[in-house]
């Protein structure tokens, strides 16, 4: 899912980049004003940005409760298509 998620960004010009979850927070941790949105299917670890950072979430079986807790989230429930990744930006990058 990564090398989807990574190619399907960097086709459409975001600068994209792939870590593991615990890596992406410890970045955070230290240069959060430069992360402008986050892709996961582990939410849970970015609650202490979800007031700060979009996050799309992405899981087969996505928890719609802990969705709500981020000021601005995007749920994409695999499978999705292309053009459901690149709405669910769209939609993100306007509101924040």
């Amino acid at each position: 899912m990564e090398k989807f998620l990574h190619s399907v960004l960097k086709l459409r010009g975001y600068d994209a980049i792939s870590v593991g979850p615990y890596s992406a927070l410890d970045f955070m941790k230290t240069s959060h004003p430069g992360v402008g949105l986050v892709i996961t299917n582990s939410p849970g670890l970015f609650l202490p940005f979800a007031d700060r950072v979009p996050l799309i979430y992405v899981a087969a079986c996505p928890d719609r409760t802990l969705a709500s807790r981020f000021r601005s989230c995007q749920v994409l429930q695999k499978p999705f298509h292309p053009a459901d990744l690149l709405k669910a930006i769209e939609v993100l990058t306007a509101v924040s």
